[in-house]
């Protein structure tokens, strides 16, 4: 394992590819929306691991679509999981956040564990990060969409991606707005949409 790029350097290499990435996340949220606007009960009988689920397929289908063929960026599934090589510097897997603290959900494997601690084997001199989503507590809203870079229980940094009203996604579906003002982990101290956050328990891995 090397060590991590630095926020500064990560938000380098990442580039334009930070509103792809945004966007990724917001299309597939996007898409349950759909799927609450033709029935709105689902809200209540799909359960959270199985919205989980759809919605990283979906995010999967999206970034498959957005990342095809786009210079500098690698797309690849053989590990079980979609995982994206920036410039062959940044490793980065798509995860839902389940709380504030943008800790990961899911079921905390071996594979998990490797990326978690920076050490995916044949990977581990590439930074690993997560683009991540928090979903509200009615699962119908976004609070928030971020890319977090942690080291075993350690958060090293977040950037995140500004939830916008103006992306025409299913804002005339009933469902109210479709994105929220993030919620700053810390001070933005002037660094705009990217800030360093405290070290803060570990951001759990598992999976989608």
């Amino acid at each position: 394992m090397t060590n991590p790029l630095t926020l500064e350097e990560a938000a380098d290499v990442l580039g334009e590819h930070r509103e792809d990435i945004r966007n990724v996340l917001q299309d597939g949220w996007s898409r349950w929306r759909k799927l609450l606007q033709a029935d709105t009960e689902l809200a209540v009988i799909v359960s959270g691991r199985t919205r989980a689920s759809l919605v990283y397929d979906f995010i999967r289908y999206e970034a498959m679509n957005r990342f095809e063929g786009a210079s500098g960026v690698v797309i690849s599934e053989e590990r079980g999981f979609l995982l994206l090589t920036f410039d062959e510097r940044l490793l980065l897997r798509f995860k839902k956040f389940r709380s504030k603290g943008l800790k990961t959900s899911g079921i905390p494997t071996q594979q998990a564990r490797n990326f978690a601690n920076q050490t995916l084997p044949g990977m581990d001199e590439l930074t690993h990060i997560v683009a991540g989503y928090l979903p509200d507590e009615a699962g119908i809203d976004l609070d928030r969409v971020a890319i977090t870079c942690s080291l075993a229980n350690e958060m090293l940094w977040v950037i995140d991606l500004d939830l916008g009203l103006d992306d025409g996604l299913g804002l005339d579906d009933g469902l109210g707005p479709v994105g929220t003002a993030p919620v700053p982990l810390a001070p933005t101290d002037g660094q705009g949409d990217t800030q360093v956050v405290p070290k803060i328990d570990r951001a759990e891995d598992g999976s989608e």
